[in-house]
């Protein structure tokens, strides 16, 4: 059996990658898609009250055809994916297994927080009497971590659920210190090959071949978290508004690829195949681009928040992996994409993200044809 495991956190993709790998001169960069990749974690809301409930969605790429399943598993909270409706005894959130349809898995149904999930805030830091914008405190919010496990090319081993403790307690060590990168992909490791329940070292670890059954199949470690908090300034997803290439000097719309419609032709103008790049601006909904405040020396400022678009492709390369633009609704965010020198169809995946945690992703078909 070959067995791939890659430790993904999406708050800060590209820096966990170098920091858990190293820098390489010659990889494959991070917008090449040519192989099995999560592209993005979306919990939709990001920031919910208690009582409310998210929907967590992952995106994923599959260039190889090798079939996907994700378990999503719990780590902090009395938590249902049910009904607020349900008893006492019902308020837990176990872990699930999904399938991958058009590169997306859910998590099934809305997860939902109970209308007390906050009681245990500290008072003199969280109530009116500590200060009118309390409900902005980091201290007064609480984080839920999801964990998340995917299997391309073979199938979740069920006994993978006796793992959860371990997994509670990989949390717990994490949070209770500052670890390093490496110490960091020990302790995830270890939580889901120690079937037993109790960490090892990275060393130490049981086979780790237990997460997917098959050969050639590989695995995928991620997290996704949202905020749980009384915030009168909650973050939303960014959502992608429209994407355009310009094509004969006048730009044409692209229809995301759940949308009908055929791809925009690209025609290229290199003598040698396709040598030049597509013009590609996309914008967000004008609700994307959101305020909220943060405190600076103890001094609280409404602040900006910044957004960005992350690009991926399964053909040809990018001018830049990402790209923001100055905080304007009709202000791009630019690429540009440069095609295989043959030519072709290929997809384009265009993931948007704010710095607090929203995430959001269109997919789009490009055409690249050689004169």
């Amino acid at each position: 059996m070959r067995l791939t495991l890659i430790i993904v956190l999406l708050l800060t993709p590209c820096a966990v990658f170098a920091a858990l790998t190293g820098c390489i001169e010659d990889m494959e960069a991070i917008s090449q898609v040519s192989k099995f990749r999560v592209l993005g974690i979306q919990a939709d809301p990001p920031e919910i009250a208690p009582g409310e409930s998210t929907q967590m969605r992952a995106l994923f790429a599959d260039p190889q055809e090798l079939g996907i399943t994700v378990m999503w598993f719990p780590v902090e909270g009395l938590i249902t994916p049910s009904s607020m409706a349900s008893s006492q005894m019902d308020l837990v959130w176990f872990p699930a297994v999904t399938e991958v349809m058009n590169g997306i898995a859910s998590y099934g149904s809305n997860i939902a927080v109970p209308s007390d999930y906050l009681n245990d805030l500290p008072t003199d830091k969280c109530s009116d009497e500590a200060g009118e914008n309390w409900r902005e405190d980091s201290a007064c919010k609480k984080t839920v971590t999801m964990f998340i496990l995917a299997c391309a090319g073979g199938e979740i081993d069920p006994q993978i659920t006796s793992a959860i403790g371990s997994i509670q307690t990989a949390l717990q060590q994490f949070l209770a210190k500052e670890i390093t990168s490496a110490e960091l992909e020990s302790i995830i490791t270890a939580a889901f090959s120690t079937m037993e329940g109790t960490l090892g070292s990275f060393e130490e670890m049981n086979d780790i071949e237990a997460l997917c059954q098959g050969e050639g199949a590989e695995a995928i470690i991620s997290t996704k978290t949202f905020k749980v908090s009384f915030s009168d300034h909650k973050n939303a997803v960014p959502q992608i508004d429209n994407l355009s290439l310009e094509i004969d000097d006048a730009w044409i719309v692209n229809t995301p690829w759940t949308e009908p419609g055929e791809p925009p032709v690209f025609t290229c103008n290199g003598e040698n195949g396709c040598r030049d790049g597509a013009e590609i601006h996309a914008y967000l909904t004008p609700d994307s681009f959101q305020t909220y405040l943060k405190k600076e020396f103890d001094v609280w400022k409404t602040v900006d928040e910044r957004t960005y678009i992350s690009w991926f492709t399964d053909g040809g390369n990018f001018d830049a992996d990402r790209s923001g633009n100055n905080g304007e609704v009709d202000d791009p965010f630019e690429v540009t994409w440069i095609p295989p020198r043959d030519g072709g169809v290929f997809t384009l995946w265009a993931v948007s993200h704010d710095i607090r945690g929203g995430v959001d992703w269109k997919r789009y078909t490009i055409s690249a044809v050689v004169p």
